[in-house]
């Protein structure tokens, strides 16, 4: 029986042999390859170990969105230096439980810090802010819109 397009004259031929060889090279290259890339593939570093840091502001640096605070008795990191901390763009900052910017902070303000430590550099090691919480002895602001209350007739 003859296969359509076999032509067994063809299947001896030392090419056969060469084309094998051939795919089985070129099937380890890419085993290697692909072995060889796997230590390259690492997991993304972990996130920086955040801390809770209490203390009281003893400068403010605008120009640089930095701050100095000397951490309390309270603060989790109790080594009692002044810390340097940076305010990012994306740090939420809140006075008596309002949504406030970096210019509402005061010096002499008790403040309790969520963030961590960026890794050294030029300036030494800093308190990266993520969150600030500020509570004052003031009352709360008025209302924004004190608006009228509309008359009530009875039916």
């Amino acid at each position: 029986m003859s296969r359509v397009g076999h032509m067994p004259e063809l299947t001896n031929l030392p090419a056969a042999g060469i084309r094998t060889r051939l795919a089985r090279r070129s099937a380890a290259v890419l085993l290697a390859a692909s072995l060889a890339a796997v230590p390259a593939c690492r997991p993304p570093s972990q996130p920086s170990d955040y801390r809770a840091i209490a203390g009281v502001i003893e400068s403010l640096r605008p120009d640089t969105s930095e701050l100095t605070a000397r951490p309390t008795e309270r603060a989790a990191d109790r080594s009692g230096q002044p810390l340097v901390c940076v305010v990012t763009n994306d740090c939420e900052i809140y006075i008596n439980d309002r949504a406030m910017g970096f210019d509402a902070l005061r010096i002499g303000d008790e403040v309790e810090f969520i963030g961590y430590y960026e890794a050294t550099n030029q300036r030494g090691q800093r308190f990266v802010i993520s969150l600030a919480n500020v509570s004052r002895d003031e009352p709360p602001p008025q209302n924004p819109l004190d608006l009228p209350q509309p008359d009530r007739q009875e039916e």
